[in-house]
């Protein structure tokens, strides 16, 4: 009994800060066009139906997944991702889909790695603040942006090395907000405030949301449209490269075992 007891003990004292996860990962993208690829490639498939999403449970290789897409723009994305972690308590938070080239340097079906996020739209610089910073961040002299995972970020992108020799990896920063950007006059001028080299609607909320709860987060985006393409150039392409972005996530998903990866934070 004195034993047993004293076992309990020392693993309150030295387990109390361990997280206990329900699963591996959730894997968030905005549209339903995003996720399809793996949720009709998921073993072991379940879903539930909660607030309106349609949220896919199931396995990829060893990994316990859930799978849903959270909506267009940092709202949906930001209260999505919440819901979900508070539900599912995943590991990991890996945020698939597209995005547009705000660089000369990327072509359609080149790959993002995000280093980070920011927000493009978010301006208080009436009270002298540079345009980006965001009310309450820690440095007020620059833009804030939120930084994915650099551990998770160069497994997986070792891993697409591998199975994907022919694809096209850019790392950097993601400028997201609520608008679809769509002239070469407005992907300039974000490039040239910012130095991001894509933008989106969601990869800044999606990481937030993760950093909030102290959960690792990994954007991977496919360049839908490149920098001198409008709006129906991203229409014509989307399904199809958004599909391709989700192919990736699962392939490199088969070859690691994110159990076995032990990061309890972002680095």
């Amino acid at each position: 009994m004195k034993r047993l007891l004293f076992i309990l003990f020392c693993l309150f004292i030295f387990g109390v800060n361990l997280k206990v996860y329900a699963l591996d990962a959730l894997i968030v993208g905005a549209m339903d066009c995003e996720i399809d690829y793996i949720v009709h490639a998921l073993e072991n498939k379940k879903i539930d139906k909660i607030n309106g999403l349609d949220i896919y449970k199931g396995k990829i290789a060893k990994n316990d997944v859930v799978v849903a897409s959270v909506g267009v723009g940092k709202i949906k994305s930001a209260l999505g991702v919440q819901f979900l972690i508070d539900k599912y308590k995943p590991g990991y938070v890996i945020n698939i889909g597209i995005s547009g080239a705000l660089s000369k340097n990327l072509n359609q079906k080149d790959l993002i790695i995000a280093l980070g996020a920011m927000q493009y739209d978010y301006d208080i610089s009436a009270f002298g603040y540079l345009k980006g910073y965001v009310s309450g961040e820690k440095n007020k002299n620059i833009p804030s942006i939120y930084y994915c995972n650099n551990e998770l970020g160069k497994i997986i992108e070792n891993k697409i090395k591998e199975k994907y020799k022919y694809v096209n990896i850019s790392k950097g920063i993601i400028a997201t907000g609520d608008k679809f950007i769509a002239s070469l006059n407005e992907k300039n001028k974000i490039n040239s405030q910012f130095s991001a080299i894509a933008c989106d609607m969601e990869s800044a909320a999606v990481i937030k949301a993760a950093d909030f709860n102290n959960i690792p987060c990994v954007v991977l985006r496919v360049i839908c449209d490149s920098l001198s393409d409008d709006a129906k150039k991203y229409e014509t392409n989307e399904k199809d490269i958004a599909q391709f972005s989700a192919k990736i996530l699962y392939d490199v998903l088969n070859d690691i075992d994110l159990k076995r990866l032990k990061l309890d934070k972002k680095d």
